[in-house]
Formats: structure tokens, C-alpha cells, sequence
């Protein structure tokens, strides 16, 4: 869901150098997800633009969904992207940040309960600014309350939802009988049929109203790129500066098949000096392939 009335809509804002929404499209496309409705509200014309514009988005199927009611709220929003869907589908807002193994995460775990309406969770010690997150109080997974002002709580909700087939309907109703939020249709869908939060493990997100939350998005971004596997070098010397790296880099909109292919021109120079006899050459090739090593972890 997309727009907000801002002099730059939230949803172009950058982090990590992409838009909120273009990244959010990007990340869901690579967990898996195919086909995508865009739901327009204020500046929706700009959005849309921005969105026919962007060549990374070009390969996508995007639906793009006006919704003139979109100041009576999200759930309004919901009710029109979720219109005429008769399947399941995911929810995503576009002023949250995720990586793809958050979103990977969350579509495995939901598949468990593939009948249950459900929400990504998080534990509350990991959330950034407590204040401002949507609190859910559950009873063995199962949603009893949800909102920001809830007193009593145990996670917080992420911002990726599952609804599954028949759910379009039973939304557009109760938003038609005066549900107006997300929140409203969770707690009238809950009051059903078991409506669960469900904990996601792996990855990282973090939802971005304020400057602050922008750049804590972009710093468990970049962290997110250190790896299990990586060794004592990797770890201390190389990650760290890829890391650094990759923030100066993604700010000026570098893009990664472009420090892909430097990389790759990098250690064939490398090899080809490290073939000569010459002593010194082959230092100068041991530090390039040093360097292409540091920089091919910019390109994630």
C-alpha cells in the first residue's frame, strides 16, 4: 500500500540507495512472489510513474490499484488491493523494510497453516522503536489484541501478512460495516477464526516513519550482509570495509551488477599479473584479488 502526501512520498523515499517501494517489490519478488498489486493513494499518479520508470521493475507484473478512500484508512487500502482476489495472498507494506530471507521465512512458516490468516511477528527486544510498533497479545500463537497502545503484549507486528483463499471477500465486507485499519480487520478476523502471529527467525526488517528508523533500516541492511560462514579475514578485515563500502556506494545508486562487473574485471587483471614472472607483479595481483574479494561482497 503506497502513498502518503508527503513532498516526496514515503514510498520514493531511499534507503540503502532504493525506494521503499521498489525495494519492497524487489525483495518480495525474489522470496517467490509473482504477481503484485500496487494500492495508489495520495500522489498516486507520482507513484505510479515512478514505478513504470524504474527498469529493475520492469520484468514485474504489477497491477496498479487506485483507491480514492485511502485517508479513511489502511484497512480501506487493504480492502482494494484484496478486491476480486480469490486465493490466498500476502500483505506488504511499503513503508517497511525486509530482507528476502525474512520474507522466505515467514511464507515457510505460514505454510503451515496454510487455512489460517497470520502476521510476521517479532520478539520485542528486537524492535527498534518500541513506541511506534503495532503490539500483539496472543494466547499459544493465536491473536487477542493488536495495536499501538496495547499495554500487554508479547511480539509486534512485522508488516508482511498472509491471508488465505476467500479472505478478499470477508475484508471488502468488513470493511464495508466500518472497519477502517489494518488493525480492525485483524481483530474482526480474529474474532472468527484463529488469527495467528507468527514468529519469524531469520532476516531483518524494520519499519521507516521517522529519519532515525531510516537509517536503523539501513544499518541492519548492511549487516545483514556479514555471512555464518565467513572466516577470521572475512569476518574482520574484508566485511567491515565491504560494509562500508556498500554504504557509500548505495547512496550514489551504484548498482550491483555494476560492482559485479568490476569485480570480475579486477581478478582477471589480478590473474593476469599473478602469471608473470615478475616478483612485484605478482604482489599487485595478490592485492587485486584481495580487493575484488572485499568488493564482491558489495554486490548482494
Amino acid at each position: 500500500m503506497a502513498g502518503n502526501g508527503r513532498a516526496l512520498p514515503k514510498p520514493l523515499l531511499k534507503v540503502a540507495g532504493l525506494g521503499l517501494l521498489e525495494r519492497s517489490l524487489l525483495t518480495l519478488h525474489a522470496a517467490g512472489i509473482e504477481r503484485f498489486r500496487v494500492v495508489l493513494g495520495a500522489d498516486g499518479e507520482r507513484i505510479a510513474g515512478e514505478i513504470r520508470r524504474r527498469s529493475s521493475l520492469s520484468g514485474l507484473t504489477i497491477e496498479l490499484v487506485d483507491c480514492p478512500d485511502f485517508d479513511a484508512g489502511n484497512g480501506v487500502s487493504l480492502a482494494a488491493g484484496a478486491r476480486g482476489v480469490a486465493d490466498g495472498f500476502l500483505v506488504a507494506m511499503a513503508d517497511h523494510v525486509m530482507d528476502t530471507a525474512f520474507v522466505r521465512d515467514f511464507l515457510s512458516r505460514a505454510a503451515a497453516r496454510p487455512e489460517s490468516p497470520q502476521v510476521a511477528a517479532d520478539a520485542i527486544e528486537a524492535v527498534f522503536d518500541l513506541e511506534d510498533a503495532t503490539k500483539l497479545r496472543t494466547i499459544d500463537g493465536r491473536i487477542q489484541a493488536i495495536g499501538k497502545s496495547l499495554t500487554s503484549y508479547g511480539s509486534v507486528d512485522a508488516g508482511l501478512f498472509f491471508f488465505p483463499a476467500g479472505s478478499g471477500a470477508r475484508v471488502g465486507a468488513m470493511v464495508a460495516t466500518g472497519a477502517r485499519s489494518v488493525s480492525d480487520i485483524v481483530t474482526r478476523m480474529a474474532a472468527e477464526r484463529p488469527f495467528f502471529a507468527t514468529r519469524v527467525m531469520a532476516g531483518m526488517w524494520q519499519d521507516v516513519d521517522t529519519p532515525d528508523m531510516a537509517r536503523e533500516a539501513e544499518r541492519r541492511l548492511l549487516r545483514s550482509l556479514a555471512k555464518p560462514t565467513d572466516g577470521f579475514i572475512a569476518r574482520h578485515i574484508n566485511r567491515p570495509i565491504s560494509i562500508a563500502t556498500s554504504r557509500f556506494l548505495a547512496r550514489w545508486g551504484v548498482r550491483p551488477n555494476v560492482i559485479t562487473t568490476v569485480v570480475s574485471i579486477i581478478s582477471l587483471v589480478g590473474a593476469g599479473l599473478a602469471a608473470t614472472a615478475d616478483p612485484a607483479m605478482l604482489a599487485v595481483g595478490g592485492l587485486l584479488f584481495q580487493l575484488a574479494s572485499i568488493l564482491d561482497g558489495c554486490d548482494g
